[in-house]
C-alpha cells in the first residue's frame, strides 16, 4: 500500500525566506524568520539525489529507502512535502554561482556610491568569466581587512549570466516560488558563523572540500569577514597561521564542509597544530533555532544553507553576495529613457484636463455673477497666454522624442561600434590610457605602444570599423624617460576618430 502524500502549504510573509541549496548530492532547504534583530532557523530539511553517498551521516541512512527522483521538479516537490510549510519568496544557494575573491583599488576609508561600486566590480570580474558581462548579473562583499589590503579594499565577487537566472527563476516559478536571489556556495559558508558570534571576538571559520582538496578560510573580524583565501588541505596549517597573523589574537577555529567525517578528521588533525581551539560548526553555538527545529538534525554540512539564509535575510553595510534581477525605477528611466517624453506628454494632458473643468466650472460662476466677468476675462487670457506657452513645450517635446527615437539609436550603436572595434582591433604592444570625447560625433585615443608600425596599423584599423567616418593619427612621438611601469613601450600616440 502506497504512503500517503503528506500536504504541502505553500505561504506569503514579509519576514520569512527559504534557501535551497543545489548540491550534486543533496538538495537542502532552510526557512528562517526574522523578528526585529531576532533571526532564526524555524524549519530545514534535505533530499538526497543521487543512490549512494559514501560516508554520509548514519542519522539520514533512511533517506535511502526513498524512491530516486528523476528530475528537478520532483526533487523540490519530495523537499517540499519534507518542509510541509514553506514560504513563497526563495533564494538558491549553488557551486554553479561564479564566486570570485579580489581587491578593488580604492582604499577602506573611501565612500563611494553603490552604484560605482557594481561598475567596479564588473570590470574586475569580466577577466574570470564564461559570458560577457553585459549578459550577467552581480553581487559584492567588501571586506574589511585594512591591514591586509592596505590602500585597496577586499572584495568577494559573485555573477551569475542572465540566462541561467532566468532558467532557475522559471524552473521555481513552476513549482509556485518567486526566486529573489541566487549566492554562490563557495561564500555563503562564512555567513553562518560572522551573524551570530560576538562581533568583537576575531574567529577563523573553514570550509573542507576534500573532492577538491581544497580549504577556504575566512579571518571573521567585526561581525563579518575581512580577509578570504583558498588552500590546499596539505598547507591548511600555514593558512590559518596567515590569517591569524593579520589580528591581534583568535579565540576559536570553525570548521564547516560538505561530510561530517571529513570535518571530524581535519579537526582531528589540525588541533595538534593549532594553539587555539578547534571545533566543527555547531547550530547551538553558531545561530538561533528555533524551538521547533531539532538542533542535532542541523550537522555541519548544512552551515552553507544557512550562511546563505542568513545573508539574505539579514543583507548589511558592506553589501550583499545576493545576485538577482531586481532593477532600481530610477536606473530603469535611465536605461530607457525614451518613455520620459511619453510620461511628461500624459502628464501635459492630464493637466489640460483638469484646467478645462476649472475653466467650465468658472463659467458656470460668470453666469451669475456678472459683476466679476471683467476680471473673469483677465483670467482667461492669461489662461490662453499658457496654452501657447503649453503648446510650445509640447512640440519642444516632440522634437525632443523624436531626436531619442531616431537620432540617438543611430548614434549609440556607432559608439558600441567603435568601442567593440577598439577591443577587437587592438594588439598586445599596445596600450590605452585614455578616451575621451571631443565634440559630438569625435572622441580621441591617446596611448603607448611599442613601434610606430602597429599604431600605424591600429589607426588603420579604427578606420575600417563599421560607423567610423574618419581614424586620423594626430601624435606619434618618442617617449621621454619617466618612471612607468611599463617600460618597453617607446611611442606616445593620439589617434582622432569621427564618427559617421
Amino acid at each position: 500500500m502506497k504512503n500517503k502524500k503528506k500536504k504541502t502549504v505553500c505561504y506569503s510573509k514579509k519576514n520569512e525566506i527559504l534557501v535551497i541549496e543545489l548540491d550534486t548530492e543533496v538538495i537542502r532547504g532552510v526557512v528562517v524568520r526574522k523578528r526585529g534583530k531576532n533571526v532564526s532557523i524555524i524549519r530545514a530539511a534535505q533530499v538526497l539525489t543521487v543512490k549512494a553517498i559514501p560516508d554520509v551521516n548514519p542519522a539520514y541512512n533512511h533517506l535511502f529507502s526513498q524512491p530516486r527522483l528523476n528530475d528537478e521538479t520532483r526533487h523540490l516537490e519530495e523537499l517540499f512535502e519534507k518542509l510541509g510549510r514553506y514560504p513563497r519568496r526563495a533564494f538558491v544557494v549553488s557551486s554553479d554561482i561564479k564566486f570570485l575573491v579580489s581587491e578593488l583599488p580604492i582604499s577602506t576609508d573611501t565612500r563611494i556610491s553603490s552604484a560605482k561600486l557594481q561598475e567596479a566590480v564588473r570590470w574586475e570580474a569580466q577577466t574570470y568569466l564564461d559570458f560577457p558581462v553585459t549578459d550577467g548579473l552581480f553581487g559584492y562583499y567588501l571586506q574589511n581587512g585594512k591591514s591586509a589590503y592596505g590602500q585597496k579594499t577586499g572584495v568577494l565577487i559573485s555573477a551569475v549570466s542572465r540566462e541561467k537566472y532566468g532558467r532557475l527563476s522559471a524552473l521555481f516559478n513552476r513549482s509556485g516560488l518567486e526566486l529573489c536571489g541566487v549566492i554562490p556556495a563557495e561564500g555563503a559558508f562564512v555567513f553562518s558563523v560572522s551573524s551570530f558570534s560576538n562581533k568583537l571576538k576575531d574567529r577563523i571559520v573553514l570550509n573542507i572540500d576534500k573532492d577538491n582538496n581544497t580549504v577556504s578560510g575566512a579571518l571573521l573580524h567585526g561581525g563579518g569577514p575581512a580577509v578570504f583565501q583558498t588552500a590546499s588541505l596539505d598547507n591548511a596549517g600555514s593558512l590559518t597561521e596567515r590569517l591569524a597573523s593579520l589580528t591581534g589574537g583568535i579565540t576559536e577555529i570553525v570548521v564547516t564542509g560538505r561530510r561530517e567525517k571529513d570535518i571530524g578528521e581535519f579537526c582531528k588533525d589540525i588541533v595538534k597544530k593549532s594553539s587555539v581551539p578547534v571545533r566543527p560548526w555547531n547550530p547551538d553555538k553558531d545561530i538561533q533555532v528555533h524551538p521547533s527545529v531539532d538542533a542535532f538534525s542541523l550537522s555541519p554540512q548544512y552551515s552553507t544553507a544557512i550562511g546563505a539564509a542568513l545573508q539574505a535575510i539579514g543583507g548589511g553595510r558592506c553589501g550583499e553576495l545576493i545576485v538577482n534581477d531586481y532593477v532600481p525605477f530610477v536606473k530603469r528611466l535611465q536605461t530607457g529613457i525614451h518613455i520620459l517624453p511619453l510620461v511628461m506628454a500624459v502628464l501635459v494632458v492630464c493637466g489640460m484636463s483638469v484646467q478645462y473643468a476649472s475653466m467650465k466650472a468658472s463659467y458656470s460662476r460668470y453666469e451669475q455673477d456678472i459683476l466679476s466677468l471683467t476680471e473673469d476675462k483677465k483670467r482667461l487670457k492669461a489662461n490662453v497666454e499658457n496654452n501657447k506657452k503649453l503648446e510650445q513645450e509640447i512640440n519642444d517635446i516632440i522634437a525632443k522624442r523624436k531626436y531619442v527615437e531616431e537620432t540617438l539609436p543611430i548614434q549609440h550603436a556607432r559608439l558600441v561600434s567603435l568601442f567593440e572595434g577598439i577591443a577587437r582591433e587592438i594588439s598586445y604592444d599596445i596600450i590605452l590610457d585614455r578616451i575621451a570625447q571631443d565634440g559630438d560625433k569625435t572622441f580621441l585615443l591617446e596611448g603607448l605602444g611599442l613601434s610606430a608600425g602597429s599604431i600605424t596599423q591600429f589607426t588603420g584599423k579604427l578606420d575600417r570599423v563599421e560607423g567610423v567616418k574618419e581614424a586620423k593619427l594626430e601624435v606619434i612621438s618618442e617617449r621621454e624617460n619617466s618612471q612607468v611601469s611599463v617600460e618597453l613601450l617607446y611611442y606616445k600616440f593620439r589617434i582622432k576618430v569621427t564618427l559617421l
